[in-house]
């Protein structure tokens, strides 16, 4: 039996900060997730535009296990 797939994707307003959360519920990955960073040049490129656009204040948090999904959250300042 296959189980059915889904993307959620989400804006909250929290403390002052836009958090995009972005997740899904498919294999996921077993490695960790910092690894994930040094594997593409995408995910790198992505962290310098922050830091660079928002002068270090914004983040990007990912988490994923095997079997649970893999999840990506950008918070970032809203009054930069």
């Amino acid at each position: 039996m296959t189980r059915q797939g889904y993307i959620n994707v989400k804006a909250q307003n929290k403390e002052g900060q836009l958090h995009l959360i972005v997740e899904d519920n498919g294999g996921g990955q077993s490695s960790n997730t910092q690894s994930l960073f040094k594997q593409g040049i995408g995910l790198q490129n992505i962290q310098e535009r922050l830091k660079a656009l928002y002068d270090g204040k914004a983040k990007m948090l990912m988490s994923t296990g095997q079997d649970r999904g893999f999840k990506v959250e950008l918070i970032l300042p809203k009054n930069s």
